[in-house]
């Protein structure tokens, strides 16, 4: 968790950053993302259509303060079949019952034939 708060601050795909990590089968990702500063978890959800896979981060917050900070998201996502994967990372609020849908980062991965 940061300890900056960027008052009135909107999210930026800029500001967002991705490392990725392949270990076994399985994609492993850390996705440093903004958030409301006062959040009280986030849900993961994750959806593979072909070779798309979309992580949606939703954000949970009781008590919203103005201000949004940064927050470490962990994900491993498991990957049966080698290839190249398109990777989308998203968020949405469960905010005010916000259903706004964000691109945060979208990647390709590659899966080599042997790991």
């Amino acid at each position: 968790m940061g300890d900056t708060c960027a008052a009135g601050a909107k999210r930026s795909a800029e500001e967002d950053s991705v490392e990725i990590e392949l270990v076994g089968k399985e994609i492993r990702l850390f996705h440093m993302g903004t958030f409301n500063c006062c959040m009280d978890s986030a849900r993961l959800e994750l959806d593979q259509s072909g070779q798309v896979l979309t992580l949606l981060e939703v954000e949970y917050t009781s008590q919203p303060c103005r201000c949004i900070c940064p927050f470490k998201i962990a994900a491993d996502i498991p990957v049966d079949t080698p290839g190249d994967y398109t990777l989308r990372i998203e968020q949405t609020s469960a905010l005010w019952g916000e259903s706004d849908t964000t691109l945060s980062w979208e990647g390709v991965v590659s899966i080599p034939d042997s790991r």
